[in-house]
């Protein structure tokens, strides 16, 4: 791969800017640092460097001009679509800010340099090494990566690859997401269920190469924060201080099958209470088990960070003249672990229709048998105790089967703990049964006052007693029909 003298033939770039030192290298590339000089300030930038093909070594020498064009343009292609998603997250302040961008084909045709200018931040890495970091900043790095994702979600975009190495520190101390060159629009996901990321923070599902969602990102930001209150160190490692020797290959290897395997986390050694409980449910092997969305996750790291961890800031990585233990950096692309399968909470469902239908038909038997327990009790005492006409008896019916279904519906929220997954449709869903519960009761007042005193001439007749009566009934059963419809999809 080429060094900064080679790409200094390319100054002034973009017209005014020049490199200063190399930042960092990875697997597709480098990051330099640049700046130029404007109004008697100067202004500084970060630009990331792609060569495709990296060395002419790589190049087949038997191929032809427009074959070797052929073979590499789908890299370029694909650095131009990362490109083209961070111009349309740019705009956000969690999220590393794209500038400009250039690709110059290299003299003799058989290749590319490509460049992209992005604001100049902090890696997280060394940001650690220059501040004391507390729990309160993981909670505030959780906030801010939380927001990130939250825009790409409404952009239809996953990451794929959220990892410290991809979290960057701006002058304000706020974090933002970078590298989207693995980030897919969520519309090709079906297609492709690529085992691409980085395998350390990888979520167990993209890990089995089984299809996934957005909360794919969601474990591997839990992960990160796990990570940092961890000691830098993965789940199942053993505890160890400055000075300890890094874990061997063989040790990291097992932790990270026994992670992927769905084996139960243990908390993480610097934290407890709301935040550990947080992190691991953000790190729940199976994804219905983590938080509904990114902004629930966020909202969850905020009702936090004002409370017991804003007062009383625990130190969780100590300075050092050296980092205790570098950031484990295994391979971009990892193959999956062999003999596993998708989580089944992953697993696209083929046969949902038959299964909603099946939940329908077992509802409404259900209801069915239900609405006989009114029946048998208001015929009952309707026998013994002898009412103004039948009209009474359907009333009382239909209410007591509109509140028996609603308490049904209300019993099946908690089980599903529904307040966590969908907080509208559980606020919905309590809302109906409230009101049917309320209602009920209003009626059955109105119907023993009419009972009891009849001089007070109440008027309303049984007719329209029994219209509202039906009506409440309908509505606390199509209330518990939509809650049995949301558990299946």
């Amino acid at each position: 791969m080429p060094d900064i003298e080679y790409y200094k033939k390319y100054e002034p770039l973009f017209g005014a800017w020049s490199f200063e030192r190399q930042l960092g290298e990875g697997s597709f590339g480098r990051v330099f640092e640049i700046s130029k000089e404007e109004s008697g300030q100067t202004l500084k930038s970060a630009l990331k460097v792609i060569t495709i093909p990296r060395s002419p070594g790589e190049v087949d020498k038997g191929l032809s001009p427009d074959e070797v064009r052929a073979l590499y343009w789908p890299a370029v292609e694909a650095f131009i679509g990362e490109i083209a998603l961070m111009s349309k997250l740019k705009d956000h302040s969690n999220i590393v800010k794209y500038e400009e961008h250039q690709i110059m084909e290299h003299e003799d045709g058989l290749g590319w340099d490509v460049f992209l200018r992005m604001e100049l931040l902090t890696p997280l890495s060394d940001y650690m090494l220059a501040n004391d970091i507390t729990d309160r900043d993981v909670i505030r790095l959780g906030i801010d990566i939380c927001k990130a994702l939250e825009f790409c979600g409404d952009n239809d975009i996953i990451h794929r690859d959220v990892k410290t190495e991809n979290i960057l520190v701006s002058q304000n101390s706020d974090y933002k997401l970078g590298d989207f060159g693995t980030a897919l629009p969520q519309e090709r996901l079906p297609s492709d269920t690529t085992v691409i990321g980085t395998r350390s923070f990888m979520a167990p599902e993209v890990a089995a190469g089984g299809t996934y969602g957005f909360s794919a990102d969601m474990y591997s930001l839990g992960m990160v924060m796990y990570r940092l209150l961890n000691g830098n160190q993965p789940p199942f490692l053993s505890e160890r201080t400055a000075g300890m020797p890094s874990p061997a290959a063989a040790e990291r290897e097992e932790a990270l099958i026994r992670r992927l395997s769905g084996e139960h986390l243990p908390p993480p050694r610097d934290c407890s209470g709301r935040l550990a409980a947080i992190i691991m449910k953000a790190c729940a092997y199976n994804a219905g088990d983590r938080f509904g969305s990114h902004s629930q996750m966020r909202e969850a790291l905020e009702s936090i960070s004002t409370n017991e961890y804003d007062l009383d800031a625990t130190l969780i990585t100590p300075k050092y003249e050296s980092p205790p233990l570098p950031l484990y950096k295994p391979p971009q692309y990892a193959a999956p672990l062999p003999g596993w399968e998708p989580p089944p909470a992953s697993t696209p469902d083929k046969k949902l229709g038959s299964k909603i239908f099946g939940k329908m038909i077992h509802w409404m038997l259900y209801t069915c048998v239900l609405s006989l327990l009114p029946f048998i009790i208001f015929t009952t005492l309707s026998y013994y105790f002898p009412t103004d006409g039948e009209a009474r008896v359907l009333i009382n019916e239909l209410l007591f089967f509109g509140i028996i279904i609603s308490i049904i519906t209300l019993r099946d929220m908690v089980s599903l703990k529904l307040w966590e997954r969908d907080s509208n449709i559980f606020n919905l869903a309590l809302f109906v049964c409230i009101f049917v519960i309320v209602m009920s009761s209003v009626f059955y007042g109105i119907i023993t006052l009419k009972a009891l005193a009849p001089e007070l001439a109440i008027d309303i007749t049984n007719n329209n007693l029994r219209n509202y009566a039906a009506a409440v009934s309908l509505l606390s059963f199509l209330g518990g029909t939509a809650i049995q419809i949301w558990e299946v999809v």
